[in-house]
């Protein structure tokens, strides 16, 4: 899995504050500038305990607050516990290699290189922050055993005092957040499920009424990016509530289930429109699509989330359902019966993850199956990012070997970080280029403040008013997506150049030595990312939809029987690979917006063969129709076969169509062969481009 970046860029809404409207919005109280404020005091709380305790080095205890410096309470938890499993591992590690290797610089340079690359490989089999600790397990070693490899039997002593010092920093961060930072809530969790369910409900409807199709995609596309995020939502909170925890299995197939409903909107405001367009003014079937619709405005428009209300909308849900299910039961055209379907179906989504969320407001126990649904993992894009890593540490090693440059134990070090860090981003090349522009501009500053001002400082509080605005400065601008990474690099490292320590020394040209081998190795950094394995989002993309193509066949085959009783555990494992297609094409927005639909288009189609193997599982067949059946599901599964699927899906429709008086049951299965041959062509879109070379993200 990706690996979240030290300091992901939070999003905020700014609300301004007027002293009795006097004074224009201003920012100085704003969520933006509190977390700037927070963050800031944490590091200096934490450089002055750093300090007090005379440890060894006190800049990597303001650097472990900025690591873990998120707007999300339960994120700096979560990240900060991490953090201190990560430092741990790294640290017995780092004792055992240079206890292996003392006198032998390049064997123990190999096997860091090794190491490096399994814990990359690993950071991304793991989602949030557990893959951060993996990616920190393995750069700590470098930390630790560089510096000792002249005098090895100083290992033990640096390893205790580099946890000492990240475990102050987390503690101290720790107790900021928990003073002056408020936690997420259940209520908050509920809250902002709650708006996703209203706006997909809301776009449902304002696609059946007619919607222009560029708003159509756009609000789809940010309704998408909120969803996908209610995934870090619940393992955020679940960090700091027991009840978000022990419900979060529960939540997450809530949500796929509606994200599901979401990639699915076209087809089912298409229905809905026919629906209510082609038959008459007093036809049952205008009559429940009016009802629909009202039930879909009514959900969009409801802002409460007590239980009563929750319970309240279940009721009219589940309503609806039976009278679907009723309608289908009169209908004689197998078209009508696969719009009704689809409405039942997008109806059914809505109700599976507001059940949820109403089941965990009334202080029930989890709605559904409480087994944390299995992550996806990217085999071939982890191998890489741990290649990648492994062969560019291992160059870098062997350049300072050769060259015996007196600081340049740092060169692995760095570009082992830089590597292993930025190979989780969307654009890991371009990433790196963001970061070591922060590394540049940090030596500009470290110089001024380390040679201009400082000598000439002789107390802590003079030490925080001059570094303040500028660590102020840095954080502000982590906050902005476009700067994320330029702040992150500058703030690290203008710390660490500067290097504070209790008795201070000056000495230019040790700086000027450091600084030379910093910005070398963010240079070698930002190149190993298009010469080492280069990232290439069209290819990662085309993988990913083979994964996708080859997971529905899977489900249609029945190769994965435990998914037939938990449909929305497989939808969470599907969803991680369109949420990460979805990223994969950000860069092209267009085929990105026409992916996110495809997607749907395919997914329905999942559920229809799979609807389809469980209707024919429950009819009495003869040996010769059972063959038939067999032979027919087998060429649905196809997939990579479009047109064959859409031939097939025709056939048996008309077949079952033709007979004198089909029964609802053998209606209901011709409609969903309908349903699938209609959507083919569409879900033909999205496997075009599992095999289109040029495509450019």
């Amino acid at each position: 899995m990706s690996v979240s970046l030290p300091t992901p860029a939070p999003k905020f809404t700014p609300r301004g504050f007027s002293l009795g409207g006097l004074a224009p919005p201003s920012l100085l109280i704003s969520p933006v500038s509190l977390y700037v404020a927070r963050t800031v005091l944490a590091m200096l709380l934490a450089l002055y305990a750093a300090f007090l305790l005379q440890l060894p080095s006190p800049s990597s205890a303001a650097i472990t607050v900025m690591i873990v410096a998120n707007p999300a309470r339960g994120a700096i938890i979560s990240k900060a516990v991490w953090r201190i499993f990560g430092t741990v591992v790294g640290a017995v590690v780092s004792v055992i290699l240079i206890g292996c290797f003392p006198q032998s610089s390049m064997l123990f340079l190999a096997f860091y290189a090794l190491w490096l690359g399994f814990c990359v490989f690993l950071s991304n089999m793991f989602r949030h922050f557990r893959g951060y600790a993996a990616v920190l397990a393995g750069y700590t070693v470098a930390i630790i055993a560089f510096g000792t490899l002249d005098n090895p039997t100083n290992v033990i002593i640096l390893a205790l005092s580099r946890v000492a010092v990240v475990v102050l920093g987390v503690i101290v961060s720790a107790v900021v957040t928990m003073v002056f930072q408020p936690g997420l809530t259940s209520e908050a969790v509920l809250v902002r499920g709650m708006a996703a369910v209203r706006g997909v409900a809301h776009l449902i409807s304002e696609h059946a009424i007619g919607m222009d199709e560029t708003d159509f995609q756009s609000q789809r596309s940010a309704l998408a990016a909120s969803i996908e995020q209610l995934d870090e939502t619940v393992e955020f909170a679940g960090a700091e509530s027991f009840d978000v925890s022990v419900h979060a299995p529960s939540l997450r197939r809530g949500f796929a289930a509606l994200y599901a409903a979401l990639v699915t909107i076209a087809p089912t405001g298409v229905s809905l429109s026919r629906l209510d367009t082609e038959s008459g003014p007093a036809s049952p079937v205008t009559a429940l699509a009016e009802r629909a619709h009202g039930l879909l405005r009514r959900i969009a428009d409801t802002q409460a989330t007590d239980p009563q209300t929750l319970a309240d909308l279940q009721t009219d849900m589940r309503a609806l359902l039976i009278e679907i299910a009723r309608l289908v039961e009169q209908q004689t055209d197998a078209t009508r019966v696969a719009r009704l379907a689809r409405l039942e179906q997008g109806v059914k989504n809505l109700l599976d993850c507001v059940g949820v969320l109403a089941s965990w407001r009334a202080g029930e126990p989890p709605l559904l199956s409480q087994r944390q649904p299995p992550s996806f993992r990217d085999y071939a894009v982890a191998w890489r990012n741990a290649l990648r890593a492994m062969i560019a540490c291992m160059l870098a090693g062997i350049f300072w070997y050769v060259t015996a440059w007196s600081v340049g134990a740092f060169l692995p070090l760095f570009v082992g970080v830089i590597a292993a860090l930025l190979s989780g981003a969307p654009s890991a090349a371009a990433a790196s280029v963001q970061f070591a522009k922060g590394v540049i501009i940090s030596v500009f500053v470290a110089f001024i403040v380390g040679y201009l001002i400082l000598p000439h400082v002789t107390a802590f509080v003079l030490l925080a008013l001059i570094i303040a605005p500028i660590l102020a400065a840095g954080v502000y601008a982590s906050t902005k997506p476009a700067y994320a990474l330029v702040a992150f690099g500058f703030v690290v490292f203008f710390i660490t150049q500067i290097n504070l320590t209790n008795q201070m020394t000056y000495n230019i040209a040790a700086f000027l030595n450091t600084a030379a081998v910093v910005v070398f190795a963010s240079g070698i950094g930002a190149l190993c990312f298009r010469v080492l394995l280069p990232p290439d989002p069209a290819r990662d993309a085309r993988g990913l939809i083979r994964d996708i193509r080859r997971a529905v066949q899977g489900l249609a085959r029945g190769a994965h029987p435990e998914y037939a009783a938990d449909l929305l555990g497989w939808q969470v494992r599907v969803n991680q690979r369109i949420q990460r297609l979805f990223l994969r094409l950000q860069y092209n927005p267009a085929i990105r917006a026409r992916a996110i639909g495809d997607c749907g288009a395919l997914l329905i189609i999942a559920q229809e063969i799979l609807h389809i193997r469980q209707a024919i599982a429950m009819l009495h067949l003869t040996a010769d129709e059972a063959a038939q059946s067999h032979e027919l599901l087998t060429r649905l599964t196809r997939l990579d076969h479009a047109s064959l699927v859409e031939e097939s899906a025709l056939q048996a429709c008309a077949a079952l169509s033709a007979a004198g008086e089909p029964s609802p049951a053998h209606l209901r299965l011709a409609a969903r062969f309908r349903t699938i041959a209609a959507l083919m062509p569409q879900a033909q879109n999205l496997f075009a481009l599992e095999t289109r070379a040029g495509v450019t993200v």
